[in-house]
């Protein structure tokens, strides 16, 4: 045996506290004394030595006169006292080692006192830690993320995972802040804490950005889970790690961020040399039409390059390991509208959005490019006068009966394009090889197989409807 017998002594207490304790302390030896009556047996506790003391104080007749004259009978005694409701404790606050919970908090509430009592009185009564290593190499090798923090996010505890994903070596001296190693660190610890104000909530599903050491982001989900016992104390464990993410090295995901950010870098810095000498040619007065016209040609080149630059960046920026959420299909349209690229052609656009649109379910910023590149590409491949009507509407689908949201979107005189071809063939989303804006087709593409999104073109006279077709939630 690994532990000493806990003596425990209740008064007043029914069958649901013996089966409870019973149920917490059930694979350790325990002997439990019940007495029951108005007044407190003070000559049981003189005739044993007890290191628990459960009072059930329902009716209110035990008093701090009481408690004052345990604890000089025995000092060390830790006292939990059962009450109906948690009203007038102030009385109670100047004695050590006692907790008082309420009747219908025990389930609860006990096994967590008796968890942390039973820890000291191990430390107090066992000759050696055998028993304490026993559960902490079992918390340091488990293959879960495993953080122990207090209320200030202070790391009281950080397991052999956790220490390689956050490339730190940990041990009881450390004084690491666990609101460090999260992007917005500050924030997402007020967050987390705020939600632990809620009565009755201990236990919280959230997304981590974690940061290690070394600055590289790791995005995973986690349950916190809090204990209360005096003051607040939080549990985090991962529980859906990749084998990438608690490795040494990077994600091949965040590799291809890196490495599209040092592309663009690259590109960048002599394509803005390049725009500037293009700007002071074109206020040069010696330039004649034909000058001028080549000159447009490669501010329209530069301008491309560019725009594959930034497709490119935000492609890979998106992070596909994230919950998915909520999606309102309208709200993100109304947005993209606001923005520069789309706002810029308002004469053009315009919409007719179903107001009792249901949600659909992923990741905003796939839905937001999705839309970004569709329109971008229309707008490039069709005539300044060439109006765009972009609509949505929901109902069930005649083949499986589920709930659809379609999002369409017709070009009006698309007849008037250049490349009617080429235009076509982009919104039919096709793999043609290296035709033009096939970045943003394998983007497009990319999105549509993600969420199987049906799609369809098809002519009206001199308009042509493409039709996205999503499932609801």
């Amino acid at each position: 045996m690994l532990h000493e017998d806990l003596n425990i002594f209740a008064h007043n207490t029914d069958e649901n506290l013996t089966r409870l304790l019973d149920g917490i302390l059930g694979t350790i030896g325990y002997h439990l004394v019940q007495e029951s009556g108005n007044l407190f047996p003070f000559q049981t506790l003189i005739s044993h030595s007890f290191d628990l003391l459960i009072i059930d104080d329902s009716a209110s007749t035990f008093i701090p006169k009481n408690l004052k004259q345990i604890q000089l009978i025995s000092p060390e005694i830790h006292t939990i006292l059962i009450k109906e409701h948690l009203n007038d404790l102030e009385v109670w606050t100047d004695f050590k080692n006692l907790n008082i919970v309420e009747r219908k908090a025990l389930p609860e509430r006990l096994p967590l006192i008796i968890s942390h009592f039973y820890s000291e009185f191990s430390n107090r009564r066992v000759s050696n830690l055998t028993y304490w290593n026993l559960l902490k190499t079992a918390l340091t090798e488990t293959g879960l993320f495993t953080a122990i923090l207090d209320s200030t996010s202070e790391i009281l505890f950080l397991n052999k995972v956790a220490q390689e994903i956050l490339k730190i070596n940990f041990d009881e001296e450390s004084t690491f802040k666990f609101s460090d190693y999260l992007k917005e660190g500050g924030k997402v610890w007020n967050y987390i804490t705020n939600k632990f104000r809620t009565p009755h909530n201990n236990a919280l599903n959230v997304q981590l950005e974690l940061v290690d050491s070394n600055y590289n982001e790791f995005t995973f989900p986690v349950t916190v889970k809090t204990v209360q016992n005096g003051n607040a104390y939080f549990i985090v464990q991962g529980t859906c790690l990749s084998n990438s993410a608690s490795s040494p090295s990077m994600s091949s995901e965040t590799v291809l961020n890196a490495f599209a950010d040092s592309l663009a870098n690259e590109l960048l810095n002599p394509l803005n040399v390049i725009w500037g000498r293009l700007q002071l040619f074109q206020t040069s007065s010696n330039l004649n039409d034909q000058d001028k016209h080549h000159l447009e040609m490669v501010e329209r080149q530069i301008q491309r390059i560019n725009d594959v630059i930034a497709r490119l960046v935000s492609f890979t920026s998106i992070k596909r390991d994230l919950v998915p959420q909520k999606i309102f299909l309208n709200e993100i349209l109304k947005r993209l509208f606001f923005q520069a690229s789309w706002k810029a052609h308002k004469d053009r656009l315009h919409f007719k959005l179903d107001k009792d649109l249901p949600a659909i379910y992923g990741q905003v910023a796939h839905i937001e490019l999705l839309f970004n590149m569709i329109i971008d590409l229309i707008l490039n491949l069709t005539p300044a006068k060439t109006k765009i009507i972009l609509a949505t509407r929901s109902g069930k689908s005649a083949k499986d009966g589920q709930e659809k949201i379609v999002a369409q979107i017709t070009i009006q005189n698309y007849t008037e394009a250049l490349d009617q071809y080429l235009l076509k063939n982009s919104l039919q989303f096709k793999d043609t090889g290296k035709m033009k804006f096939a970045l943003e087709l394998t983007i497009i593409r990319f999105i549509i197989d993600e969420y199987q999104i049906r799609h369809e073109l098809i002519e009206d006279g001199s308009s042509l409807i493409l039709s996205l077709s999503f499932t609801s939630m």
